[in-house]
């Protein structure tokens, strides 16, 4: 019963623009319809003029994409989706968890000095540069002959305790950078982000998240984090001065399960001399004990909030806007390296296999395009989880869908959420602006919010995008959408 129409009328007399000039138009219609249980469709109909006022796209969500864990970068029909997703999305970054598990990292202790062999950790990075992107790289989870404890998660049995001794850390820290370094070279290594840990506040259940211990033991591993860094990149011949050392390597935390401890976090660190950043001059860092970071990061998830609703994509877009008013406190970017259409919803089928997320990406995407600029820290791009149902937290996948994270299946059938990538991916080089929907006729049932429409200006075309956003099991609307050029 769900409908989206769309019907262009032209002015000619009033602009020399045609219709063809409207190179592409997408329509996205959010999943609820597709069952019968919904309540009975209603109509609205509504105009929409188009309008040259924009603002530069950023296209904020190529900056990264999300991807399993580390072992999984060795197979090869992971590196053969990996570089289609990245030749047609342009992903420049690709993000994964356990870059030290036991199932790429083999670490012993001899007489308490550690061992490490980074071989297959290296080449999981590999398959990153060979697909045309740049890892950022996530620095975990903690090698068992290290950690101070048993506890693991996930199926991959990923341990999760604090090493015995720091040093420990340290030292297998600065081993796995001065091997990055020599494996692929600094200039590309440079241009690299790092992140210290995977979500240290999360846990559930009474038991253990990611971390098992706290935030004093988050703030232990990432100093020991920062002075391996440093001494590699001393070692390395990088760097000359300690502060220089320590930011020789772009590192950012707290990688936080729904924008936690982020205040917190920002009081024990200081902006790296050299960060992009407008807002403090070289001459007010600050030494003392705060830590030197290149980027703030965090994870939000529009489930964080909890059930999903028709203010989802504003109430998602709030809680980014408070994340960046914390890392504004030290001038840090702030980078998002998780997020995606919800953890959970209440029928799963209805979320990452179906027009539910890609209804998401319509919407939220150009919308953070519109209001990030104006946020007291600058966000410096956001990360998708994940590009590929190739992915081993619970078990493999067995089946085609399974409502798993990814763009496209286990086999590389690319989902609703990749197609509207790929509009998104198409309107590059390009500014963005909202079009406000003029309504012609009203209905109780169809607020005129839960359709978004979009401008995309290139120099020589207008992309158009419409998408009609509700939340799951929340009802069908029926929009009647005219575009009126100027």
């Amino acid at each position: 019963p769900w409908q989206c129409n769309v019907a262009l009328q032209s002015r000619m007399k009033r602009s020399p623009r045609t219709a063809s000039a409207l190179a592409c138009l997408c329509v996205i219609c959010t999943a609820a319809a597709i069952h019968c249980s919904v309540a009975p469709s209603a109509r609205v109909e509504a105009d929409v003029y188009l309008s040259s006022a924009a603002q530069p796209y950023r296209a904020l969500w190529r900056e990264c994409v999300g991807s399993g864990h580390a072992k999984l970068a060795l197979r090869a029909d992971y590196a053969d989706q990996l570089k289609k997703t990245v030749g047609d999305l342009g992903f420049r970054r690709v993000r994964f968890h356990g870059i030290f598990d036991k199932d790429v990292t083999t670490v012993v202790l001899e007489e308490g000095v550690v061992r490490a062999n980074f071989s297959l950790a290296l080449r999981s990075l590999r398959t990153v540069v060979e697909a045309g992107a740049e890892p950022l790289v996530e620095l975990s989870f903690m090698p068992p002959a290290l950690a101070r404890g048993k506890t693991t998660v996930f199926f991959y049995q990923a341990n999760v305790n604090p090493p015995m001794r720091e040093y420990m850390w340290e030292d297998l820290i600065h081993d796995f950078a001065v091997q990055v370094v020599r494996e692929f070279g600094w200039d590309l290594v440079r241009n690299w982000m790092f992140e210290i840990w995977n979500e240290p506040n999360l846990a559930y259940d009474g038991l253990a998240g990611f971390l098992d211990g706290d935030s004093a033991d988050y703030l232990a591993l990432v100093r020991s984090t920062v002075r391996g860094m440093s001494r590699a990149a001393s070692d390395l011949g990088l760097c000359s001065e300690p502060l220089q050392c320590s930011c020789a390597f772009r590192m950012g935390g707290p990688v936080t399960s729904a924008g936690g401890w982020l205040d917190w976090f920002v009081n024990h660190t200081q902006l790296c001399p050299g960060t992009v950043s407008s807002h403090v001059p070289d001459a007010a860092w600050g030494a003392g004990d705060q830590i030197p970071m290149s980027f703030m990061s965090t994870h939000a998830y529009p489930t964080d909030q909890g059930k999903l609703t028709q203010d989802t994509v504003q109430s998602w877009i709030g809680a980014l806007h408070n994340a960046a008013t914390a890392a504004a406190n030290q001038s840090l970017p702030f980078f998002l390296s998780e997020f995606n259409s919800g953890l959970y919803t209440p029928v799963p089928e209805e979320n990452h296999d179906n027009t539910f997320a890609a209804a998401f990406l319509a919407a939220a995407m150009p919308t953070l395009e519109l209001e990030s600029p104006h946020w007291p820290a600058t966000l410096t791009g956001v990360s998708y989880w994940t590009f590929s149902d190739i992915f081993e937290e619970v078990l493999p996948a067995t089946r085609a869908f399974y409502n798993g994270y990814g763009l496209q299946t286990k086999d590389g059938v690319p989902k609703a959420a990749y197609r509207a990538m790929e509009f998104l991916a198409r309107a590059q080089n390009s500014s963005v602006a909202r079009l406000p929907l003029h309504m012609r006729s009203a209905n109780a049932a169809c607020n005129v919010d839960r359709a978004y429409a979009f401008a995309f200006h290139g120099s020589a075309t207008t992309h158009v995008l419409l998408t009609a956003f509700a939340p799951p099991l929340n009802g069908v609307c029926e929009f009647d959408i005219r575009i009126r050029l100027p």
